[in-house]
């Protein structure tokens, strides 16, 4: 077991189920309004399933497009336009859930 120390401080957290269509972090979760400073990392960890994820901007992952994230995957995520951009969708025929936690 290892354990993760992150700078900033924690400010929220949601469950995203991952299917079959591309699916972004909640918006108001990350950037509620009146909020300061910005979000600035995100701590995603992958469960049950694999998936693909995309944080360009302009490419919408699909099951053999984006990076693959398998089951107990950490993604990290350093810049509020990675936590923008960020589309994940299901690698294989079983949903996929993330547990994701923003800092500030």
């Amino acid at each position: 077991m290892s354990t993760m120390i992150w700078n900033g401080d924690a400010f929220a957290h949601e469950a995203i189920t991952v299917s079959n269509s591309a699916k972004s972090f909640t918006a108001v979760t990350y950037a509620p309004s009146g909020t300061v400073p910005p979000v600035h990392r995100a701590v995603v960890t992958v469960e049950d399933q694999n998936l693909r994820y995309t944080i360009d901007g302009s490419t919408t992952p699909t099951t053999s497009v984006g990076h693959l994230a398998k089951d107990e995957y950490v993604i990290i995520l350093t810049s509020k336009t990675m936590i923008q951009n960020f589309k994940a969708i299901r690698a294989t025929g079983s949903d996929s859930k993330i547990k994701v936690t923003y800092f500030r």
